[in-house]
């Protein structure tokens, strides 16, 4: 007799790709599994950074009390799904909501032109932290340029062969497209794309995102073109158990939980 075929845990992440926004609870949960994926030496999707609700408003505003307790209900159904065991740095997971609400148009393109860098990740891990952990308004060009200017010229720098030093001094003009590794610059004076094929990426990404028929925030597309929204896109993402630290302590009882269909 054949032996029983091992049941898929997980999808194929290879090829997958995630479409967030920094402001949404169960985007910055899917950042958090795609680094233990990282860090496992495992597949994870690609990220691509959309604004959910665009808005022509740059400046932060601050919710009302009604938006303010759907947004902590909305946290809470999200943390609801992390699993035990999940190996999360001490300090990762947010306790609360930010009060602040920013535009994430900046974010979005200082996002884009990271990828195009080559170093994404470094950005994305930034953004999620400054807004979920810190509470910063990530809309802010002063504050983005604080934030990823020098982490990112230095991934840049780490990225290229360091047996051949660079021969030009960094204030040296090499054209729009190396403004961005030469620098670490991201984000223009206005707000908008350092080059052009940042600009495109922004406007691609926008696209592609605006032509899915997913309702939540969060959204992962498969290689295969399957679309998975809110929490069934945060499934795939879980680390393998082989890959987790055993569970000593005792399972809870039961507590209901707020329903998570739509989050994001």
């Amino acid at each position: 007799m054949s032996p029983c075929p091992t049941t898929l845990t997980r999808p194929p992440l290879a090829g997958a790709v995630v479409y967030a926004d920094v402001t949404c609870p169960a985007c910055y949960l899917a950042s958090l599994r795609t680094d233990l994926l990282l860090g496992a030496g495992l597949e994870a999707p690609q990220w691509r950074f959309v604004e959910h609700r665009p808005s022509v408003r740059t400046a932060a505003i601050t919710p009302d009390d009604e938006t303010q307790a759907a947004r902590k209900r909305e946290l809470a159904a999200v943390l609801g799904t992390v699993r035990p065991g999940e190996p999360f740095a001490d300090g990762a997971l947010p306790h609360d909501v930010p009060r602040l609400l920013p535009s994430t148009g900046a974010a979005v393109t200082a996002y884009a032109e990271a990828a195009n860098a080559g170093v994404g990740d470094v950005a994305r891990r930034l953004l999620f932290g400054a807004y979920w952990l810190d509470g910063l308004d990530i809309g802010n060009l002063n504050l983005l340029r604080a934030l990823l200017m020098g982490p990112l010229q230095h991934a840049v720098d780490q990225r290229h062969d360091r047996t051949r030093p660079r021969t030009e001094p960094a204030w040296r003009w090499r054209g729009p497209a190396e403004v961005v590794p030469w620098t670490g610059n991201v984000i223009s004076i206005c707000g908008g794309a350092i080059t052009a094929a940042g600009e495109r990426l922004v406007r691609s990404w926008r696209a592609e995102r605006a032509a899915l028929e997913a309702p939540a925030c969060l959204t992962l597309v498969g290689a295969d073109g399957e679309v998975l929204s809110g929490a069934a896109a945060l499934d795939p993402l879980l680390l393998p158990d082989e890959h987790r630290a055993p569970v000593t302590t005792a399972t809870p009882e039961h507590v209901e939980e707020p329903p998570l269909a739509a989050a994001g």
